[in-house]
């Protein structure tokens, strides 16, 4: 949030910002929401493609971290098949 709100170019258009920075904001999801959003409402959808993609992508490879975590979180924790010990 804290570098990808900045260089997103949301606010104005990521061509007004430094030379890799643009570029690179439209990688990041506020950039690629904000492009998206743009391209939608204001251009028919024309455009829209490439920020979808990115947004797809970054989805994807969330669902994929929480995969792994559940994986790994199933493996560390051993089934409770005893009965618990009266204290």
């Amino acid at each position: 949030m804290f570098v990808g709100n900045p260089i997103s170019g949301v606010t104005s258009a990521p061509e007004m910002l430094p030379e890799p920075w643009g570029a690179i904001g439209q990688l990041l999801p506020p950039g690629a929401a904000g492009t998206f959003i743009r391209s939608a409402v204001f251009f028919d959808g024309a455009g829209a493609a490439v920020p979808l993609a990115v947004l797809l992508g970054w989805a994807a490879a969330g669902f994929l971290l929480l995969g792994v975590a559940g994986l790994r979180a199933a493996k560390r924790e051993p089934a409770r098949d005893r009965e618990p010990v009266p204290a």
